[in-house]
């Protein structure tokens, strides 16, 4: 029964994962480069949009709180609990972005969705940390599942770096006022700068992948996830200022790289060198989650 309605070969489901899919997509599309463009006609369709991804999520969970039976001799594990926990925190998510419906900046819309996003991050975060759950009552995650999937999140977020370094525009005919170069010929000590800026880069998104992947086991019973609740929780929120600085690493590449051919300037050095440090620190300190720190004490 239960299991035969979210088996792949539903139709019905197919059809949800598609319509969710394409919120998602069409919301994202509507992220645009500049402000002033988003602010536009486009601020309203991604919060729309975002907020119909959301309903969707809420009509998943009602369909398991409506369909779901405890199995017999099972009392570990009520798929309805915690589908109803998390009904009650996308519904306080829909209510947060509905204000931004009646934004009138890009400000007070990433203002409202900082609150909406805090506002699931504490209903999952803050009853594990006061120890205030029951197993009974929640649905135990698949480790390795979990552990993939973040991976695979590091690797999209290190892929728009790769693809921000692709895409930027090199300037290799001299706008270094020290390089002269020849009106008949290319500058190839320019060139030679952009190519010993496309490799360091590449080897900087190289090297935090590896970063990334060595410090993380991927046996559940040696992964943080497994091993201690609090530790788990750590591990998998260090993965959204891993993301973000993973994502400005990406950017200042795409800043940086064209203007090789001559000093960086301090203003975009800095906040390069901030970033990477900061990746490097959320990875190490995801490494220390596995074994807890007692053991390095």
């Amino acid at each position: 029964g239960f299991r035969a309605r979210f088996e792949a070969s539903s139709a019905a489901h197919r059809i949800v994962d598609t319509a969710e899919a394409a919120a998602a997509a069409a919301a994202a599309h509507n992220i645009v480069e500049t402000i002033e463009a988003f602010e536009s006609v486009r601020m309203s369709a991604f919060v729309a949009l975002t907020i119909l991804g959301r309903l969707i999520q809420i009509g998943r969970r009602i369909e398991i709180i409506a369909v779901w039976r405890q199995p017999p001799g099972e009392h570990l594990g009520n798929a309805r609990k915690a589908a109803l926990r998390q009904v009650s925190a996308t519904a306080g998510e829909v209510a947060i972005l509905a204000g931004a419906l009646a934004s009138t900046s890009a400000v007070q819309v990433f203002i409202i969705l900082l609150g909406a996003w805090l506002l699931q991050y504490a209903w999952f975060a803050v009853p594990p940390c006061l120890g205030r759950f029951s197993r009974a009552s929640m649905v135990p995650i698949h480790v390795e599942y979990t552990v993939t999937r973040m991976g695979e999140l590091v690797m999209l977020m290190l892929g728009e770096g790769v693809l921000s370094l692709i895409i930027s525009p090199g300037d290799a005919q001299g706008d270094d006022e020290g390089l002269a170069c020849s009106p008949a010929g290319p500058c190839w000590a320019a060139r030679a700068r952009l190519a010993a800026s496309f490799a360091s880069a590449f080897l900087l998104l190289s090297a935090l992948m590896y970063a990334y992947y060595r410090s993380n086991p991927f046996d559940r019973h040696h992964h943080a996830v497994r091993r201690s609740s609090k530790r788990g929780l750590l591990w998998n929120t260090l993965h959204y200022p891993l993301a973000t600085c993973l994502i400005a690493t990406g950017v200042f590449i795409k800043t940086i790289h064209p203007k090789s051919t001559k000093p960086i300037p301090l203003e975009y050095a800095w906040p390069f060198a901030a970033a990477v440090s900061a990746s490097f620190l959320c990875i190490a300190v995801q490494q220390l989650t596995h074994p807890g720190i007692e053991v390095f004490l």
